[in-house]
């Protein structure tokens, strides 16, 4: 795997965090 498809990864899993703790 390519580093920025973790990357990607990581991104989108630390919004969905930011998301769940912002409600």
């Amino acid at each position: 795997r390519k580093h920025s498809d973790l990357t990607g990864e990581l991104s989108n899993l630390y919004m969905k965090e930011q998301k769940l703790l912002s409600e």
